[in-house]
């Protein structure tokens, strides 16, 4: 049974749950949390830099501002929360949420796979987005997705006809 945040953890099994901290303390907060006693998952990503350092690779969190920490009955949340630059644990606001294990291990599973990953925009199928970069830049439509990736629908409402084309997902925003 999960507890408030006010309260101590009581739970069978350990369950992971993403702790939202202040931007940029990522790596710092890892170590942290790591030496009061919990496991904690930060997935990064690696950029390279522009400007003078252009040949300089930066290890950057894939999900800013966000880590992933392991909480069981031994540890509770008030010791997490009182950590400075941890802001909340998430979930709805009487109590957190842990998350959907599948959901970690994929993202455990693509972060040790030696690909390379990166940050993207949350995007729904349906979602009305925009084309942010390329030459369509500016043109809005409907996200339909493909086995093969998305494509943008955009819709003469006049004519009631409507065209597709293939899309980048990093292409487009929500509008």
């Amino acid at each position: 049974m999960a507890a408030a945040c006010s309260g101590s953890m009581e739970r069978a099994q350990s369950q992971w749950f993403a702790v939202q901290v202040r931007g940029g303390c990522e790596q710092r907060l890892v170590h942290t949390i790591r030496n009061i006693g919990y496991k904690v998952f930060c997935p990064t990503y690696v950029t390279g830099r522009t400007g003078a350092e252009a040949s300089r690779k930066v290890e950057k969190p894939l999900f800013r501002g966000y880590l992933f920490c392991q909480i069981d009955g031994q540890l509770n949340l008030p010791r997490l929360v009182a950590r400075p630059g941890v802001i909340r644990i998430l979930g709805d606001p009487r109590r957190e949420s842990p998350l959907d294990p599948a959901e970690l291990d994929y993202i455990r599973t693509l972060a040790s796979a030696g690909q390379a990953l990166l940050p993207c925009p949350f995007l729904r199928v349906g979602q009305q987005v925009k084309v942010v970069n390329g030459c369509l830049k500016g043109v809005e439509g409907k996200l339909v997705a493909l086995r093969s990736g998305h494509r943008l629908v955009l819709s003469i409402t006049l004519l009631q006809r409507s065209v597709c084309l293939e899309v980048e997902h990093s292409s487009v925003a929500e509008i």
